[in-house]
């Protein structure tokens, strides 16, 4: 009778079906990447599954346990089947919350490399020290991965992540759908968080010491911050501190904007030593800024706070400095050493009365000049300035040609030279410095 149940137990065993085991170790982890010390792990298919080729498997449970270094006893399980890990863990205070895997088809398998099979959907925590995904994940706990994580969909979190390795992700990337967690990668130099393509939205923090590297992804919607503790580059891989490259036939721009009319505001670059600082930047609109009459809305303002001064240099072989005003006047600091006032031609100052035909030399300037007088009887010639000045300037004179007294008498518009003799056809040299 034994006998007979064995052959015909033989000869139904290909029509109930038969499916190889997978034998499944490695290590498990806490939450705050601690290993889970003496605890226990079990598994639950949950409900009965029918596997490819039309094999039953019933529901399927099974526990195992970790020893001193978290390292878990061998367990086998059916390949294919799904189901979820319940880590149980006593210096951690119990249970975790239930992990959805897939068991792989293989002979066996790290646990770190099946805690995620097709796609993560948890509002737990999830440790790990390899990570691969094919679809979405989405996490409202915790995301640790000690090793190298890729992501071929997309991943949303609304708890922190942190990060020890590497992580690559081609989808779209939210962190921090209601909350505002961090990002975090706290690997060693040569760590790459890295998205090349999707976009990145964060409401949260991205905090790395290795390298953002963001691809042809966006990053876009950053609510907190991006802080990067070694170089970071745009455009480029990074060989100063900020590296900001495009590579084009017009302008590559960095801009600090601000259009808040408010009376407090203003765009600057700033850059200090930790005592004094020197500000570069544009007030705003409406700012109404103390501590200058020089300090008003609507203006450009390079500011330098040290006690040593602001150095502006043109350190090139026989360089010149140049300050430009819209009217065409330059001040010049020559590579000869001079320190001059220049007019490049777009304006200039013009003669007034001055006796018939007089004429202004085309290198004069408001500030300094010659002007030739005219013909016929004259003691008196007029300089109009090609731009008022906001007060009326000091001024001298002097004839270069004869030996004559000459004396200035300016205003805003022009300075009048007067001579105590006919300067007919002579020159008259005026220099006047303006006070605002």
């Amino acid at each position: 009778m034994r006998k007979l149940l064995a052959t015909l137990a033989f000869l139904l065993w290909p029509a109930l079906g038969w499916a190889a085991n997978c034998t499944i170790s490695g290590k498990v982890f806490n939450p705050d990447g601690s290993a889970i010390v003496n605890g226990t792990i079990q598994f639950d298919s949950v409900v009965q599954q029918t596997l490819q080729g039309g094999v039953t498997i019933p529901r399927t449970t099974i526990s195992t346990i970790t020893d001193a270094t978290g390292a878990m006893r061998p367990i086998a399980i059916v390949q294919g089947i799904q189901g979820q890990f319940v880590f149980c863990a006593p210096s951690a205070g119990g249970c975790g919350n239930p992990t959805p895997v897939l068991i792989p088809v293989a002979a066996s398998a790290d646990i770190s490399a099946i805690l995620i099979g097709i796609q993560l959907s948890s509002g737990g925590n999830v440790v790990a020290s390899s990570l691969n995904v094919s679809g979405n994940s989405t996490m409202g706990g915790t995301l640790t991965v000690t090793g190298l994580a890729t992501l071929n969909g997309g991943l949303n979190v609304t708890g922190n992540t942190s990060l020890s390795g590497a992580l690559n992700v081609t989808g779209a990337t939210q962190l921090g759908a209601t909350t505002a967690p961090s990002l975090t990668l706290n690997g060693t130099t040569g760590n790459v968080l890295t998205f090349p393509n999707g976009s990145i939205d964060a409401s949260g923090n991205i905090t790395t010491t290795g390298t953002l590297h963001t691809g042809a992804a966006t990053l876009g919607n950053v609510t907190g911050g991006v802080a990067q503790f070694t170089q970071l580059g745009i455009g480029a891989a990074p060989a100063w501190n900020l590296d900001v490259q495009v590579n084009q036939n017009a302008t590559t721009e960095a801009r600090v904007y601000n259009n808040n009319a408010g009376a407090s505001a203003a765009a600057v670059l700033a850059g200090s030593n930790g005592t004094c600082e020197t500000d570069m930047g544009t007030w705003g609109t409406g700012a109404t800024p103390s501590g200058s009459p020089f300090y008003t809305a609507n203006r450009n303002f390079v500011l330098g706070g040290c006690p040593n001064g602001l150095l502006i240099q043109a350190a090139g072989t026989s360089a010149m400095l140049y300050l430009s005003a819209p009217n065409g006047n330059n001040v010049e600091v020559l590579g000869n050493q001079h320190f001059l006032s220049a007019n490049n031609n777009v304006s200039h100052p013009t003669p007034g009365s001055c006796g018939t035909g007089p004429s202004v030399t085309p290198a004069s300037t408001d500030e300094a000049g010659f002007i030739t007088a005219g013909s016929g009887t004259v003691t008196s010639c007029q300089v109009v300035f090609a731009a008022a000045f906001p007060q009326v300037p000091p001024c001298t004179c002097s004839t270069v040609t004869i030996g004559t007294w000459c004396t200035a008498n300016p205003s805003t518009s022009g300075v009048t030279l007067t001579t105590g003799t006919s300067v007919a056809g002579s020159n008259i040299a005026w220099h006047c410095w303006g006070n605002v």
